[in-house]
């Protein structure tokens, strides 16, 4: 049964949101170490609509894995105790909890759950894809708060000079100096580019008022059809 708690260092630690956490039962990654150190929240798509178990075996068969993830509903799930050592995401592993968050990331917005279509410049390219839902948004940014609270971490992603939210891959040094949240795009060899723009956005706005990150009230926000 879901909870106000979220698990970390083995202790229920409270937040003002429900959690299903699996992370005392057994659909769990098991044999991680713990965690040296906790310096970032990295957000992440899934690819897919699927729910939390479909997700986990997917995970699990790929050896990869995540603290938290959030479904369709936006419904928070958490895997694995937050202070261990999770393989979400190269160079990003070793000090960041990772959530998920369920998304197709495609250009098929009426496909149920239907969602809103985004086009945006990320890593130097334009892409377009399906925008995450406004239950997904509420709860990635109170899970993001939550985690940024705990571990004592600033809120804001990375922002450039002006304010605007950062699209680009950050060099080492300002990966290694950045705290806080931020998209797996901002550091991936793969070229990774979640979770898009449109939710960092939204949470730079909840922190610190509307003129930060562009302005752009993220997700909710449709710019038209893709070309």
């Amino acid at each position: 049964m879901p909870g106000k708690y979220i698990i970390a260092g083995a202790e229920r630690i409270p937040v003002p949101f429900d959690v299903l956490t699996l992370a005392e039962h057994k659909l769990t990654f098991p044999g991680l170490k713990p965690r040296p150190r906790t310096n970032k929240v990295v957000l992440h798509w899934t690819g897919s609509d699927n729910g939390f178990d479909v997700v986990y075996r997917t995970l699990r068969k790929a050896g990869t894995s995540v603290h938290f993830m959030i479904e369709a509903s936006g419904r928070i799930v958490q895997y694995v105790d937050a202070d261990r050592l999770c393989a979400g995401a190269q160079g990003m592993n070793v000090d960041g909890v990772h959530i998920e968050i369920a998304n197709r990331a495609d250009t098929s917005p009426n496909t149920p759950p239907k969602r809103t279509l985004l086009r945006e410049n990320i890593r130097g390219r334009d892409l377009s894809y399906t925008a995450f839902l406004p239950a997904q948004v509420r709860s990635a940014i109170d899970l993001t708060i939550a985690l940024c609270d705990l571990y004592q971490l600033p809120k804001l992603p990375p922002l450039d000079s002006k304010g605007a939210l950062v699209a680009r891959e950050l060099t080492p040094a300002e990966l290694a100096k950045h705290k806080g949240p931020c998209g797996h795009y901002h550091w991936s060899p793969r070229g990774k580019s979640d979770p898009g723009l449109a939710l960092l956005r939204a949470l730079a706005v909840e922190v610190a008022g509307p003129r930060s990150g562009s302005g752009v009230d993220g997700p909710l926000r449709d710019p038209g059809p893709a070309q």
